[in-house]
């Protein structure tokens, strides 16, 4: 091996050394300038529009026998669910459910989440029930419709329904959300 040969063999080995020792005190500088701070969180806050009508003195007094194939809209879907609790009609109360929803409950058949839930409105509504309309929340792709159930107590709820397959059906999912609980709470102290 020449001189030159040799030289430039030697050149290399200084600069992988010298590289080596660059990159290994910048590493630890950086372990030394940083250390972990864990887990943080922050708020992102959005504002929501929506609009808000209230109903005039609407009181639910033409309730059907049986499930009628018409969408006029969800206020009319909403008489649809009164009047499947009225004929006991746990089918077609909970067609006027969501896919998402059925789904839902569909795997949660073991705990008989969909029949509690119709049980649970069967007592908060019968023949001897006023139900009244009292808001119309349009908030994006969903409709909420506020009605009062008056029996020995008044009780208010809020049903969000959203268009799917060209039905507005009630939107489980959504009334588990912050955004549907914070509209809600907005909606009562108003």
């Amino acid at each position: 091996m020449n001189n030159l040969a040799k030289n430039y063999l030697s050149l290399v080995m200084l600069i992988a050394i010298s590289t080596l020792v660059l990159w290994s005190s910048t590493a630890q500088s950086i372990e030394r300038k940083y250390n972990d701070q864990g887990e943080k969180t922050f708020t992102y806050t959005q504002e929501f529009i929506f609009h808000h009508q209230k109903y005039q003195n609407v009181i639910l007094s033409d309730f059907i026998t049986e499930s009628i194939d018409i969408n006029n809209g969800p206020d009319t879907q909403l008489v649809h669910f009164l009047s499947a609790i009225l004929a006991d009609d746990f089918e077609w109360w909970l067609s006027l459910w969501s896919i998402e929803t059925q789904q839902d409950w569909t795997q949660k058949l073991a705990i008989n989440k969909a029949q509690r839930t119709f049980h649970y409105w069967k007592g908060r509504f019968n023949k001897n029930t006023v139900a009244q309309l009292q808001d119309f929340i349009v908030l994006g792709q969903r409709v909420l419709i506020g009605v009062e159930l008056k029996n020995s107590a008044s009780e208010y709820y809020l049903l969000p329904f959203t268009l799917e397959n060209n039905r507005w059906r009630i939107d489980q999912p959504f009334m588990d959300s912050l955004l549907y609980k914070k509209l809600k709470n907005n909606i009562i102290k108003s």
